[in-house]
């Protein structure tokens, strides 16, 4: 073995064995001395140190040590294991105000920086500084900064997916929707429920998101997404029973070009279209029977439009100070800027007067209640769009046509088997139960703890108005 092979393994040994010498090789340090010295070794310290790559200090103590003892014991590896005195304390209170405070700052989308938590410390008396010493505070800075570092906090964008966090309104919103529904779902005799909601489906609609592909293909065609689109609009009938019913549904063109922009299907739902629509739903309802009907529907403004007659914000200043006549307002002048009648009769408006459907309803003894924001998944008629469009979609080709596409929208809507709405209803429920449960285990434990909590929050697909209360009240 040639010379630069054994420095090779020498410095191998150094790099990988650790500096602090264990009770092993104390023991096998312990047994070369015994057997030099039996050999009349002279020097036996040195030549160990030699050949273990150790120092003479560290073979010398370790006889040294079971002389003194009899017993071989290591050395504590130095670590910093003990708790220190620290400016900012790593208690929960702390770490839960800076986190609250970063991610309310993030929300206003504003940026915050190790000094905005000093700050922030400094206004909740956590931490005390010396203004008048630029060092004690850049020392309390750098206690921050570490603090922060810790707790893992990252500078810069954050990466990945983006989640939904449900504002106080959204909140108020769920509640009350869970506090008007889970009785209605709950209770026996079961009232009749009425899941309702638009969608679409283009003519180039596909779902073969499960075809087979070649990755290494670059000469792919572009999907379609532009172009007609058929709308549609129904609601699914729940009375407890085993059976529900499909009802109210209407199949019409949409899409059509408004100059060089094609409208997103929203636009093809107006409130007049909707009043009318909502009219033949409470007929057909009433043909089959049903009374006192609950009406579940998004947040879509269309659903949600006032009476011709209720004052809008872009209406002239003198309609405005009639309006306000009319309501019987005090404390109104010709002089008020129009800003201020406008906020009045605003407010007046969101708290008295009704949606023109939810009137409707009321008149014939029913009830409209607007689902809550961001939980679309308590909606059994959006797993019935995937199920329809999700037929439609696999079924298309190159060569279907637009009538191709109308004519298995029809069959899918008519062929849906029996079982498959009341079983989306029933999926839904229970999530509506389930999410209930959580509500209320979270508020005891939070009562018993003394704070404010909150259940799991959940994503959904987009609502086209503010979110309100139950029939809008």
């Amino acid at each position: 073995m040639d010379t630069n092979k054994l420095q090779e393994i020498k410095r191998f040994v150094a790099a990988e064995r650790q500096t602090i010498v264990t009770r092993m090789e104390r023991l096998d340090i312990l047994r070369l001395q015994v057997g030099l010295r039996e050999d009349n070794i002279t020097d036996v310290a040195r030549e160990l140190a030699r050949w273990l790559g150790r120092g003479d200090d560290t073979i010398k103590s370790t006889l040294k040590m079971y002389l003194d003892t009899s017993d071989v014991h290591v050395a504590t590896a130095p670590a910093n294991t003990s708790k220190h005195k620290t400016r900012v304390p790593h208690a929960p209170a702390v770490t839960s105000s800076v986190q609250q405070f970063i991610r309310d700052r993030c929300i206003m989308r504003t940026r915050t920086v190790a000094r905005d938590v000093l700050a922030l410390l400094e206004d909740h008396k956590i931490v005390t500084i010396n203004k008048a010493n630029t060092r004690d505070y850049a020392s309390c800075l750098r206690v921050v900064q570490a603090f922060l570092a810790k707790e893992v906090y990252k500078h810069g964008t954050r990466k990945g997916h983006t989640t939904y966090r449900l504002t106080d309104a959204h909140k108020l919103v769920r509640d009350q929707y869970m506090q008007y529904m889970v009785p209605t779902v709950t209770l026996r005799p079961c009232r009749p429920v009425v899941y309702l909601d638009e969608s679409f489906v283009h003519r180039h609609y596909a779902r073969h998101k499960d075809s087979l592909y070649d990755p290494e293909d670059m000469d792919t065609t572009k999907p379609k997404h532009k172009g007609c689109r058929y709308c549609f609009i129904a609601g699914i009938l729940h009375d407890g029973s085993p059976v529900s019913h499909l009802v109210g549904l209407d199949i019409f063109v949409g899409g059509k070009k408004n100059g060089k922009v094609i409208e997103d299907y929203h636009s093809r739902f107006t409130h007049d279209y909707f009043v009318d629509w909502f009219s033949n739903l409470l007929d057909e309802i009433e043909d089959l029977g049903y009374l006192a009907v609950v009406f579940v529907m998004d947040n879509a403004k269309y659903h949600k439009g006032k009476p011709a007659t209720t004052p809008k914000g872009n209406s002239k200043k003198e309609a405005m100070l009639q309006a306000c006549v009319d309501f019987g307002f005090d404390n109104v002048a010709s002089t008020d800027l129009k800003s201020t009648l406008w906020a009045k009769l605003k407010a007046h408006a969101d708290s008295n007067v009704l949606p023109v459907i939810v009137e409707m309803a009321r008149l014939r003894g029913h009830d409209v209640v607007y689902a809550a924001s961001k939980y679309s998944d308590l909606q059994p008629i959006e797993l019935i769009w995937g199920i329809v469009k999700g037929v439609v979609g696999r079924a298309y080709t190159s060569t279907t046509t637009f009538q191709d596409v109308y004519d298995r929208l029809v069959d899918a809507f008519w062929n849906l088997d029996s079982e498959v709405i009341p079983d989306t209803i029933g999926v839904t429920t229970r999530r509506l139960l389930a999410l209930h449960a959580d509500n209320c285990a979270a508020e005891a434990s939070a009562a018993v703890a003394g704070v404010v909590g909150d259940p799991g929050e959940s994503d959904s697909d987009e609502s086209s108005g503010p979110d309100v209360g139950i029939n809008d009240e």
